[in-house]
């Protein structure tokens, strides 16, 4: 599970990414089995490119960063993913190293 620090660490910054975007707040129109497919291969995903600096990750979207409550922990937990090009839930992106929009 990425975390919005994520994306600014050296991890991410300097090696390959694979990110799945995923409806955090639980209010999207997001098919199910879609969804459910994605948070079950992408643990397996992430273990064939271990060896291989490569970074597999989910981030869940929040509702963006203006409606962040410092207090609530899912608030620290989501992405605003606005601001990383996401338009449409759920997304999958790969970033090459020091690309990171």
């Amino acid at each position: 599970k990425m975390r919005k620090e994520d994306f600014t660490s050296p991890d991410f910054i300097s090696n390959i990414s694979i990110v799945a975007f995923l409806d955090g707040t639980g209010l999207g129109e997001t098919n199910e089995d879609v969804v459910s497919t994605i948070s079950s291969s992408f643990p397996g995903l992430a273990r064939r490119f271990v060896n291989d600096d490569v970074y597999v990750g989910i981030a869940q979207c929040g509702f963006g960063d203006e409606y962040a409550d410092v207090n609530d922990a899912a608030s620290k937990r989501d992405v605003d993913c606005s601001k990383l090009d996401v338009s449409r839930l759920p997304d999958i992106k790969i970033y090459a190293p020091n690309m990171t929009e």
